[in-house]
């Protein structure tokens, strides 16, 4: 049991993390990834889990190594979903749906990075999407507002999605 929620500080009674330096020197905590109940992906049809779109989304979130290099795949594959010639909300809702199946496969039990914090947050799983806001708030404004600027998918998501 205590593999599947990570081991609990006896102090606070609930996972703990340790603290990441920052690159300016500021020390921000980790915050724990605890797998969903019930993914999304094992819903789905047969048919649609082997769909190219689906099969590209998960592909580039398992072969791109790093958090930095992830978060420039996704935000172009977030771009061409989003420039298409669908209705915004429906282009949206599949964005979050693709992330959610992606994520669902990278098997992560720590965000660490802003980058991976921004991945998770638009997920359709809600313990995902608090974990990534409060990750995602231990970092200064100039720093997230840069960090949407370089990836503009993402912070259109997060725009529409607000």
């Amino acid at each position: 049991m205590l593999k599947q929620i990570g081991w609990c500080s006896r102090r606070h009674g609930e996972p703990h993390s340790p603290l990441f330096q920052m690159p300016d020197g500021s020390r921000c905590p980790g915050e724990f990834l605890q797998r969903p109940e019930q993914p999304h992906y094992s819903t789905l049809p047969g048919a649609l889990r082997k769909s190219p779109l689906v099969e590209t989304w998960i592909d580039v979130a398992l072969h791109t190594r790093s958090w930095p290099d992830r978060a420039v795949a996704f935000d172009q594959l977030i771009r061409e979903l989003l420039d298409s010639d669908n209705e915004m909300s429906d282009s949206v809702q599949a964005v979050r749906g693709l992330l959610t199946l992606a994520a669902e496969h990278l098997c992560e039990r720590e965000l660490t990075t802003l980058d991976a914090a921004q991945f998770y947050r638009p997920t359709l799983h809600e313990q995902w999407r608090a974990v990534g806001s409060r990750f995602i708030r231990c970092h200064r404004i100039t720093e997230v507002r840069t960090w949407l600027k370089l990836h503009p998918g993402f912070d259109r998501v997060s725009k529409v999605s607000a």
